[in-house]
C-alpha cells in the first residue's frame, strides 16, 4: 500500500462528506460523528503507514480494516449522488413529474433511513478502529513532518568515479552555451530530473566541475556548486496531485 494513500484518501472523503449534495438529507448529526472518528484516524494514519513497513503484521491488518472502511465510506458517496441525479431527472422529466411526486416522499424517507443506518454502521467501523489505535501508539502526524532530512551535497566529486555519464555531461554544456540568444534578462534553467539514487546531483557537480564551463561562465573560486542547487529537499506528495 503507498504511503499517504490512506491519508489522503480520508481528506478526500470529509470534503465530499460535508458537500451540498450530502447535507441536503439533513443528517447532520450522524454524518459529523463520522467525519470526528475520520479525522481522529487521518492524525495518526500516516505513523501508522510507515510503521507497516517494518513488517509488523499487526498494523498491516489495521490499515488493511482501514481500507475496507474508507471503501464502504466512498460507495456511501457514490450511493448520495446517484439518488441525487435520479431525483434530478425525474424532476426534469415532465412524463416522470407525477409518478415523482407520487413516489418521492415514500421514497425519500426510505433511502434517509437506510442511508442513516449505513453511517451509522461505518462511524461504530471507525470508531472501532480508533479504539485498536491506542495499542500501537501512533503518532499524530502530517505531510510536512515526513519531509527527508536535507541531503547536503559539495562540488568536490572525483571524474573518474563517474562512469556513463560522459553523454548526458556533453548535452548539458551544449544547452549551457547555446542558450544566449534565446534567454531573456541573462536567466535560464536546465532541469534534471529523475526518481532518487540515478546520479542527478553527480551529473550537475560534472558539468559545474567542466574547465570549458568554469571559464565561459567566469566562475570564481569562492563559488560552490550551490549554484546548482547544493541543497535537495525531498517532499513527494504526488498523490494530492493525482487525485487532482
Amino acid at each position: 500500500m503507498a504511503e499517504g494513500l490512506l491519508f489522503h484518501m480520508i481528506d478526500k472523503l470529509i470534503g465530499k462528506l460535508g458537500s451540498v449534495v450530502v447535507e441536503s438529507w439533513n443528517m447532520r448529526d450522524d454524518l459529523q460523528k463520522l467525519v470526528d472518528n475520520m479525522l481522529e484516524i487521518k492524525a495518526v494514519v500516516l505513523d501508522a503507514e510507515e510503521q507497516q513497513g517494518t513488517n509488523n503484521h499487526q498494523v498491516q491488518l489495521w490499515l488493511e480494516k482501514l481500507k475496507d472502511a474508507l471503501d464502504d465510506a466512498d460507495d456511501l458517496l457514490d450511493d448520495f449522488n446517484t439518488e441525487d441525479l435520479r431525483r434530478q431527472v425525474m424532476t426534469s422529466n415532465k412524463k416522470a413529474k407525477k409518478f415523482h411526486i407520487f413516489f418521492s416522499s415514500s421514497n425519500q424517507l426510505l433511502f434517509s433511513y437506510k442511508m442513516v443506518q449505513k453511517i451509522k454502521e461505518l462511524s461504530k467501523i471507525i470508531e472501532a478502529l480508533n479504539v485498536g489505535k491506542r495499542s500501537f501508539n501512533f503518532t499524530n502526524r502530517t505531510p510536512e513532518q515526513r519531509v527527508l532530512k536535507e541531503r547536503e551535497t559539495h562540488s568536490f566529486i572525483r571524474e573518474e568515479e563517474v562512469i556513463g555519464r560522459d553523454e548526458e555531461k556533453k548535452e548539458l554544456i551544449e544547452l549551457l552555451f547555446n542558450t544566449g540568444n534565446s534567454v531573456k534578462e541573462n536567466v535560464s534553467v536546465i532541469s534534471i530530473i529523475g526518481i532518487g539514487g540515478l546520479g542527478k546531483t553527480a551529473l550537475a557537480h560534472l558539468v559545474y566541475n567542466d574547465k570549458e564551463v568554469q571559464q565561459h561562465f567566469e566562475l570564481s573560486t569562492a563559488c560552490t556548486v550551490e549554484s546548482l542547487s547544493l541543497c535537495l529537499c525531498y517532499d513527494y506528495s504526488i498523490l494530492p496531485l493525482l487525485n487532482q
